[in-house]
């Protein structure tokens, strides 16, 4: 047997030419792993994972080789059933065209090909034969030929024979041009719809199997999309299946896959059990949220928040808010920059103390853009929370950022302490402000000298605005 078993793993071996089993072999075409009954393998290296994915190996070989015909070679060789009760003159037309791979980039010629093959020579030869020319990449108009692919189940004996295209779908998923895996991901869908059950289950779940393992970065970003479509229609045995799948990807070696897989959690929240999205999802979530890519943390930190409004209260305090307040110290600034942004806008709800810990954290960051925007949201929180919670808890921040050191993050508060006059008043400036900025124009240090020359201007702005209000 070509399988070996290890630990906590199946691997497996890698051979040129081998034989599985007396009846099934494997062959490795450049770009997909085919099950075949009594050919020869070619095989080469497919990626190692966990022994949960590889579960049954020889019954989904019995379960795609009825999908599984003969690869092809020659770029114009359609060969034919003898049998058929095609417009014989129209498929000798074909078979015979020097151009024929051009011709089939016509998506009207290729349905027109497929309405005079029949069902069955197009599930046995002209499926293959388009899978062929997608992986030896002599077809340039791939995205109309993966929409197209999402409603030829007509031209293929109809839902019962879908699983057929799976197989020219499966390489367009892999191919560099992005609108081109995402219009093969809709027809994927699309097929998974109108697919039975014990189809989903026989076919597509192992195609989502063969497409995680896959060794092509594009094949495993594109089948996170895929998970959802099917896991309320399967046993849950198979639901298991797919949530092991996702675990998978979530700790693959590139960013794009972890990103990819990530997105995945906002969509599983939503038909997942409760009970099931804490025990394996949610460790995801919190693997995320430490990644050592920021693009991934960003995502981590945005589906928390979107969550977070699906749970119920005690569960989004106990478990999802720790997770959140993990950004608050993240190196990165705009991971932090999304947090407090969320903060303002009160789609995350903070303890005080909390809330004060993040704000400060913006405050004393090195970098002058996070103290910038912590300038803009200490004024939306002074607003939010009133006078009092202002004097309590922001003041002395606020009083800080009007020294900074750096002039556009000294102009930011200035602008914002314009907008609190307006909303204190001004007997609040008076009170708090005016004698602290009055104190530093004494200092020799220059930030604090500009910082009272700014405050004298905003000041005699505010008091010439007042009193023409009193001569009105």
């Amino acid at each position: 047997m070509p399988f070996q078993y290890g630990s906590t793993e199946l691997q497996f071996c890698i051979f040129n030419l081998t034989f599985v089993t007396s009846t099934y072999l494997l062959i490795q075409s450049p770009r997909s792993l085919i099950i075949v009954p009594g050919k020869l393998v070619f095989y080469s290296k497919v990626r190692s994972c966990p022994i949960c994915l590889l579960r049954k190996v020889d019954s989904m070989a019995e379960r795609i080789e009825q999908g599984t015909p003969k690869t092809y070679r020659g770029d114009n060789h359609l060969e034919l059933n003898d049998d058929n009760n095609c417009d014989r003159s129209f498929i000798e037309a074909t078979v015979n065209c020097d151009r024929l791979v051009n011709r089939l980039e016509s998506m009207p010629f290729l349905r027109d090909v497929a309405l005079k093959l029949g069902a069955e020579n197009t599930r046995k030869h002209l499926v293959p034969y388009l899978t062929h020319l997608i992986i030896a990449e002599q077809l340039s108009e791939l995205k109309d030929l993966a929409e197209v692919l999402g409603e030829f189940e007509i031209y293929v004996g109809g839902p019962k024979y879908a699983h057929i295209l799976l197989l020219p779908l499966e390489e367009l998923t892999g191919v560099k041009v992005g609108n081109v895996r995402m219009a093969a991901i809709k027809s994927l869908q699309t097929l998974a719809d109108i697919m039975e059950v014990i189809d989903l289950e026989n076919y597509f779940i192992p195609f989502i199997a063969s497409l995680t393992m896959n060794d092509r970065c594009a094949k495993r970003c594109s089948v996170s999309h895929l998970f959802t479509t099917v896991y309320m229609r399967v046993s849950p045995k198979y639901q298991s299946d797919l949530i092991d799948y996702h675990c998978f990807l979530s700790l693959d070696s590139l960013p794009s896959v972890r990103q990819n897989a990530a997105n995945n959690l906002v969509d599983f929240s939503e038909i997942v059990h409760m009970s099931i999205f804490d025990s394996k999802l949610t460790p995801r979530l919190e693997q995320f949220s430490f990644d050592q890519n920021e693009h991934v943390r960003i995502l981590a930190l945005s589906i928390a928040i979107t969550i977070s409004k699906k749970f119920d209260v005690s569960y989004t305090k106990q478990t999802i808010l720790p997770i959140v307040l993990n950004s608050i110290n993240d190196p990165s600034c705009e991971v932090r920059s999304i947090l407090i942004k969320n903060i303002a806008k009160d789609l995350i709800v903070l303890p005080e103390d909390r809330l004060i810990c993040c704000l400060k954290a913006f405050i004393i960051s090195d970098s002058w853009k996070m103290r910038n925007t912590g300038a803009i949201y200490l004024y939306i929180l002074a607003i939010q929370k009133g006078l009092k919670f202002f004097e309590d808890y922001l003041e002395q921040p606020f009083l800080i950022l009007l020294t900074d050191p750096k002039s556009t993050v000294q102009q930011t508060a200035m602008d914002v302490f314009k907008l609190l006059v307006t909303e204190f008043g001004m007997d609040w400036a008076q009170t708090y402000i005016v004698p602290y900025l009055t104190k530093i124009s004494y200092s020799r240090n220059t930030y604090n000298k500009m910082a009272f020359l700014s405050f004298a201007k905003v000041c005699a702005t505010l008091m010439s605005i007042q009193f023409r209000a009193l001569n009105i």
